[in-house]
């Protein structure tokens, strides 16, 4: 690193929030360390309430609440040098409606969440994928408000209310080990493309149901509410208007898990395919004076365990997977098609078995509609330590090419971590 830019990168500001973060976070390293040789059978930090929260639980009532923050910076390239701190309290209300209310098969979820912080993509990157996942805005939010019902002996579960369509549709456990927003919970093309696509921090009115008919495959259908302006943080989740006629977002998944049913040893996999349509009306990029109404698309997932290890866990050893969304319609869709791929091992260090180590390769192509059409590529390597059931801290590392798809920005050295707590 040249003696410039190592002058530039010690004279970052940091803001008070990442200053009064770290104390806190050593502090929570260092209990995390101590509680997992003193108990590592703890789930929550928080424990059991004494045995109220158990009590609780076996009556139908739970209280899920957790943390995230992350802390990350670039130190090289991008359109400035900088760091910047977001973080996530999100907690609800779940209720087992047939343990309260003889309600057979049927509970009934609440969540909101608190977001405050930056986001360094676009302070000082300028790049397509944020580099923080868990940068939503700021303030007090409303998420999920919804009733789920099971038929057909838990064959098919139904759900209707305020829903995220990114907690079912196009998204994997693997991606949650990611820092990047790049594939994070989902591929990130998909919310650039659709504003009505929502993730795991906003949610929609909306209707879904999915159907496992055998033991293999799955099939998932949704409608939800086309209005992007619930991701607007001065509504706080609460504007709960139901405005069918402007657009409907309509999904489709088909999925199918070899290992599942089969009896003969298979390793654990997925493979789905999914499609979209939605009804609203979208600026043409050329001339947003103009408009068209309708958007599609499609997407491909895939995960595959392709090494158990001998001894340990089931979920012990490598896996690879893989996405690709298209859009095939340029005049609207910022980023026609984008390719995810990855691997992960968990663990890969003798004693360390929860542990994750992750690597990523996430690109986009920019549509040629725009101003100046390109490609960005991000590459993620990181490695997750799991201090306690309840803690975990991940140090990470993100290099951006061309950021923004432009030729014009230098690419981009992301360094930083992320950590969360369950209570």
């Amino acid at each position: 690193m040249s003696p410039q830019i190592s002058a530039r990168w010690t004279n970052v500001r940091w803001t008070r929030k990442a200053r009064c973060l770290l104390p806190a976070l050593g502090l929570l390293i260092w209990s995390g360390e101590s509680q997992a040789q003193s108990d590592s059978d703890r789930r929550r930090a928080t424990g059991e309430w004494g045995s109220t929260r158990t009590a609780l639980e076996d009556d139908g009532i739970s209280f899920p609440l957790k943390y995230t923050g992350d802390v990350l910076g670039n130190p090289v390239g991008g359109e400035s040098q900088g760091l910047s701190y977001a973080a996530k309290l999100k907690g609800g209300v779940e209720l087992d409606l047939e343990k309260l209310l003889a309600w057979q098969d049927t509970r009934f979820v609440a969540s909101a969440s608190w977001n405050q912080g930056r986001d360094l993509s676009a302070d000082h990157i300028g790049n397509i994928f944020p580099a923080s996942q868990i940068f939503a805005g700021t303030g007090v939010r409303l998420l999920d408000l919804y009733l789920e019902h099971k038929f057909w002996q838990e064959r098919l579960a139904a759900s209707i209310g305020r829903l995220s369509v990114g907690a079912t549709f196009a998204t994997s456990s693997l991606y949650d080990y990611y820092v990047s927003d790049a594939i994070n919970s989902n591929p990130d093309s998909l919310k650039k493309n659709l504003p009505s696509f929502t993730s795991s921090s906003y949610a929609q009115w909306g209707v879904q149901a999915v159907a496992e008919p055998g033991s293999a495959f799955y099939l998932s259908l949704g409608a939800f509410n086309a209005d992007p302006r619930v991701k607007d943080d001065a509504s706080h989740g609460v504007d709960f208007t139901l405005n069918p006629q402007d657009g409907v977002l309509s999904l489709a998944e088909i999925g199918f898990r070899p290992e599942a049913g089969t009896g003969n040893g298979n390793l654990p996999g997925r493979y789905a395919l999914g499609g979209y349509y939605d009804s609203s009306d979208y600026d043409r990029l050329d001339d947003p004076t103009r408009q068209q109404s309708g958007n599609y698309g499609f997407y491909a997932l895939a995960e595959q365990m392709v090494y158990q290890e001998p001894v340990g866990a089931p979920d012990q050893g490598l896996s690879v997977w893989a996405s690709v969304t298209i859009a095939p319609d340029q005049e609207i869709n910022r980023l026609p098609f984008a390719a995810y791929g990855g691997l992960l091992y968990k663990g890969l260090i003798s004693g360390r078995d929860q542990d994750v180590s992750a690597l990523g390769l996430f690109y986009a192509q920019v549509s040629e509609d725009l101003l100046d059409p390109g490609q960005e590529l991000v590459i993620e390597a990181n490695h997750r330590l799991q201090l306690a059931p309840w803690i975990y801290f991940t140090p990470d590392v993100q290099y951006i090419l061309n950021p923004g798809g432009t030729g014009d920005v230098p690419d981009a050295l992301v360094l930083g971590f992320e950590f969360s707590v369950t209570f």
